[in-house]
């Protein structure tokens, strides 16, 4: 998980979105030590279920950013 770790260190985001591969306790604390929120889905073993949002307007947001990022290039 450290490469995860070395890319949202540094950067002071409202909300970290990952995939279930990023579940980890180490990246929760680098993204709450920086006053961020993790939205991550938990992995199926955890004994403490994070919540997760899967509303359809936090997935909207997702096909807007990428609509962006394709459209700067």
């Amino acid at each position: 998980m450290a490469p995860a770790c070395s890319l949202v260190e540094g950067f002071a985001a409202g909300q970290v979105i990952a995939d279930r591969a990023s579940d980890a306790d180490r990246l929760y604390d680098v993204v709450l030590d920086q006053g961020g929120g993790p939205v991550i889905p938990p992995q199926r073993h955890r004994k403490y279920q994070h919540s997760y949002d899967k509303i359809a307007a936090n997935l909207l947001v997702l096909v807007k950013l990428a609509a962006i990022m394709l459209w700067l290039k």
